[in-house]
């Protein structure tokens, strides 16, 4: 018997994969579920020539049959809790029909899933997503009520019950209670179609609840309710309906003179902005197709390939070096061009950090942070090019994408926010005119509610100042520009 030629990945095995931890990047969740269909066709034509040679196959080909007609009538994950219905569901189909599968068959159609760059979801994907998912309700205070009511997908009592019971482990009580009130009462509710989230039916109460470590998912989180406020101020990106310290818009011009940009003053002490329309579409589109092939787990570290995983960081990342392409580039050198920095890469002692580019999953997020090191010995003993540049003293971070609602940055300790729009950037710096880290500069960023979150962070290392920069107090170029 020959497998369908045009199938999808991964051995669940457990071994590392590309795509695996798929509920924490939207484009390969994305892909996943795109698939979804023609795997089950896949399975019906399968089992239907099984049955001809035995008929005991013949209640797994009704059962495939019956998934098929009770697909969604789309794929899409930009509602969070159709993500994780969607995930739950596909994650059934290992254990109901691919592991039935001979070795050879079923092998190859998780090579064919590889190759198209994703994966099949094992159990511990499917609790990280409803995690992400309990994370959106107990930040932004979402009922039950709202995020069933703006559902595509028909939820099932199962699928509440699960939710709840991953609720209820994490102690968040008033959640659970909510998740298996719904699954009980699940024919009486009438779903509705709708494009945003917080416009659904408000008849379940407010959660309130947190786990005793204020975390929903891990120990190192750094979650704290200034952080959850500012997410819930900032949620409704949709709309641009944000608000800023200062509200000073100007255009000014750079060190190239006949370019002008429009920035937007956040804060003023530390020098926090916002460039828009910094960026094309047509760049951010090839900075997420390049990134789209690459993309792996994000971790908590400062270097590629240094760091360690954490739940206090829910996305993928793929790293784009200036010579990958003429537009990474070209991109790169307008970094340049607005902050007056040098930001050429080299092995050693360089001056800037590839682009790293980051998508955001199902209530992806990342606690807040500093991007300079914590530990400032780590500062000296750092390798690769990353060795003699010394410590990230700006940061550039351009948002690739729109996101409806969610997914803003914030800065806890300044009490400001910034919403992903898309072609603006945010450019900060991490120290003080002195030297010092400047711990004023701890951001984070507010889980993805509702759409597909990318960006591309530019670190600029402290030896570009060096050598571009004067040791005088005004160390933001932006200040000088007119």
């Amino acid at each position: 018997m020959a497998c369908c030629p045009v199938l999808l990945c991964v051995v669940w095995s457990g071994l590392a994969v590309v795509g695996a931890d798929v509920y924490t990047s939207s484009a390969q969740l994305q892909k996943l579920m795109d698939t979804e269909r023609q795997l089950l066709l896949f399975l019906e034509k399968l089992y239907t020539r099984f049955s001809e040679d035995d008929p005991a196959h013949r209640g797994t080909l009704a059962s495939v049959q019956l998934d098929l007609q009770a697909l969604p009538m789309t794929s899409s994950v930009r509602h969070p809790l159709d993500a994780v219905v969607g995930l739950r569901r596909y994650h059934g189909y290992v254990g109901k029909y691919l592991q039935l599968l001979p070795d050879t068959m079923a092998t190859r159609v998780a090579d064919n899933l590889r190759r198209f760059g994703t994966s099949l979801p094992d159990t511990a994907q499917v609790t990280g997503s409803q995690h992400g998912l309990l994370r959106l309700q107990s930040t932004y205070k979402l009922t039950t009520g709202m995020l069933m009511t703006s559902s595509l997908f028909n939820v099932s009592a199962r699928d509440c019950i699960a939710i709840a019971t991953v609720a209820e482990r994490a102690g968040l009580k008033t959640l659970a209670s909510d998740w298996f009130d719904v699954a009980s009462g699940l024919p009486a509710l009438k779903h509705q179609t709708s494009q945003s989230v917080t416009r659904g039916n408000t008849h379940q109460h407010q959660p309130s609840e947190k786990d005793p470590k204020g975390n929903l998912l891990s120990e190192d989180s750094l979650q704290d309710e200034e952080f959850d406020e500012l997410c819930r101020q900032h949620m409704n990106t949709s709309t641009l309906g944000y608000t800023t310290t200062t509200a000073v818009c100007r255009h000014v011009t750079a060190d190239v003179p006949f370019m002008r940009w429009r920035l937007e003053e956040l804060h003023d002490d530390p020098h926090i902005v916002l460039f828009h329309d910094v960026i094309a579409d047509w760049e951010a589109d090839v900075f997420i197709r390049l990134a789209s092939g690459m993309l792996e787990r994000a971790t908590t570290g400062q270097s590629p390939g240094q760091g360690s995983l954490s739940e206090a960081r829910t996305s993928k990342v793929a790293w784009l070096w200036d010579n990958h392409t003429h537009t990474v580039a070209r991109v790169s050198r307008r970094v340049a061009d607005i902050t007056g920095l040098n930001t050429d890469f080299r092995d050693s002692a360089t001056f800037a950090e590839p682009f790293q580019v980051v998508n955001y999953g199902i209530g992806g997020h990342y606690s807040p942070h500093y991007d300079f090191y914590v530990n400032q010995d780590n500062v000296k003993t750092s390798r690769g090019f990353s060795s003699n540049s010394g410590d990230r003293m700006a940061t550039f971070m351009f948002y690739l994408s729109d996101v409806e609602e969610g997914g803003a940055t914030v800065f806890p300790e300044l009490g400001i926010g910034a919403p992903p729009v898309k072609n603006a950037a945010l450019f900060w710096y991490n120290f003080l005119p002195d030297g010092s880290p400047d711990p004023r500069t701890r951001h984070g960023g507010c889980p993805v509610l509702y759409g597909h979150k990318w960006v591309a962070n530019k670190w600029i290392r402290e030896m570009s100042g060096a050598m571009t920069r004067s040791c005088t107090p005004a160390m933001s170029p932006t200040r000088n520009l007119t």
